[in-house]
């Protein structure tokens, strides 16, 4: 189950890096939870964004080598988009409500 997570996260990401701007939405009420664009988070939700900023995202021991040998991603780093896309949506957020959109 989880390696199906994990493949769906590397084709969105694929989508990412070829520039397109994506946006994960709530699709019940339409609310945007975030966008990126060209690799820049803008958060709608405010209590995801401060968690982001104060916890960032975990990175499972097994993913660590993806991510500079590193335990958590923090906002403004470079690979915070990658590891929003393929660690945190997966494991945390995944649920048929919230969709991916461009």
């Amino acid at each position: 189950m989880k390696r199906t997570f994990f493949l769906a996260a590397s084709a969105i990401s694929a989508a990412f890096t070829n520039g397109e701007q994506m946006k994960l939405v709530n699709t019940k009420t339409g609310f945007v939870v975030v966008e990126f664009t060209q690799g820049k988070a803008e958060f709608h939700d405010r209590f995801l964004e401060a968690e982001m900023k104060e916890t960032g995202i975990l990175i499972p021991p097994a993913l660590a080598s993806s991510y500079a040998n590193r335990e958590v991603i923090f906002l403004n780093d470079p690979l915070f988009e990658k590891a929003f896309i393929e660690v945190y949506y997966p494991l945390c957020i995944a649920n048929c409500v919230y969709q991916w959109q461009n």
